[in-house]
């Protein structure tokens, strides 16, 4: 075909001046991934919020608990583009604050930043409300942070973007931030990534590890998951998850459930429920 690389020919013959051009540009699209990659940790590593140590083949290994994960369909990846795009903002910052429901304790709101518009009113109101519940019982804040597209791949306006978010919002080394939108993981179809405070990491070794983290993102933060079931239920389950972990691993020094793998739904309501923190997604 005419659209095949020139680097497919096996032929001595190949002009090189026809192969160079590919070279090029498989080159430049390799470059312009492995920089997204490192902008978004550099920019993560100055607020104190970096993933821990963890040898990611061996984390590669981890199965997600639901079945809808071993295999995404063929238009995976054109879906999720359709729905990040759908909501896509135009400023650099948009806090969501929206209203709780009636009858929820009065928070002050600013713990999800969704910049995108991914997420519905009460979605928004649900994940600030738990994030505060879980806040006071245990010292962590949870934060949601989904940065505008245009934004990502341009370090001065994700850079200055990310300095108004921490600024606004309180975030520090006691935090833990479920980042939304593409590029969020190492995983190619990762659409959430967790990143955790070092005074989480030290505050939870070995109770609370990098592995968890790696589990969560696979079981709830990938295309196959969120094109079935939106953002709102992803983020929802993530939070619950992280919610449920920490205030186990906050209670008993001893407890392991979440060394590993993220706690089965019926686990999660359970904890939550049992501790008056259960937002109600399940």
């Amino acid at each position: 075909m005419a659209s095949e690389c020139p680097l497919a020919a096996s032929s001595p013959l190949v002009d090189r001046a026809k192969r160079r051009p590919c070279c090029r540009g498989l080159l430049l699209i390799g470059l312009v991934r492995l920089a997204t990659q490192l902008q978004w940790r550099t920019a993560f590593v100055g607020a104190g919020l970096v993933r821990g140590p963890a040898d990611s083949q061996r984390l590669a290994q981890v199965q997600p608990p639901e079945a809808v994960l071993q295999a995404g369909a063929p238009e995976a990846a054109l879906a999720r583009r359709r729905l990040l795009t759908s909501g896509l903002s135009s400023g650099l910052f948009v806090a969501a604050a929206a209203p709780s429901p009636a009858g929820a304790e009065d928070a002050p709101l600013g713990r999800v930043v969704d910049s995108q518009k991914l997420l519905g009113p009460n979605t928004r109101g649900q994940l600030e409300r738990l994030s505060y519940k879980v806040g006071n019982a245990t010292g962590v804040k949870l934060f949601l942070v989904a940065p505008p597209q245009e934004v990502i791949r341009k370090k001065d306006k994700f850079a200055a973007y990310l300095r108004d978010v921490k600024r606004q919002v309180d975030m520090d080394s006691t935090s833990m931030v479920a980042i939304v939108g593409p590029d969020a993981t190492d995983n190619e179809d990762g659409v959430i990534g967790i990143t955790r405070g070092s005074k989480v990491t030290e505050k939870f070794q070995y109770r609370l590890t990098s592995a968890y983290d790696h589990g969560v993102e696979r079981a709830f933060g990938v295309t196959a998951y969120v094109d079935k079931y939106g953002y709102d239920q992803a983020t929802l389950v993530t939070f619950e998850n992280l919610a449920a972990c920490l205030l186990l691993a906050s209670e008993d020094s001893s407890n392991r459930e979440c060394g590993m793998f993220p706690l089965n739904k019926d686990r999660v309501r359970e904890v939550l429920e049992s501790r008056g923190v259960f937002v109600g997604s399940m």
